[in-house]
């Protein structure tokens, strides 16, 4: 299985692009690593340099379920 940086740079960069790019195309071409690709996704906003009270939670409540479902 190829490494899903290399899946993405062909489906963006290779690959002729459509007009529009859905979550789904992205999480069906990354399969069994959508765990881990979700988990960077919803943790990103975490690492904001800014201090943005409220978005935090959802966020962290969004990832716990995922891990424990």
């Amino acid at each position: 299985m190829a490494r899903l940086s290399q899946d993405l740079h062909r489906f963006f960069i290779e690959e002729p692009a459509s007009e529009e790019v859905t979550l789904a195309e992205i999480l069906e071409l990354a399969g069994e690593r959508t765990f881990g690709f979700l988990f960077v996704l919803l943790s990103l906003p975490s690492a904001l340099p800014v201090p943005a009270p409220g978005y935090s939670v959802p966020f962290g409540i969004v990832l716990f379920c995922w891990q424990y479902n």
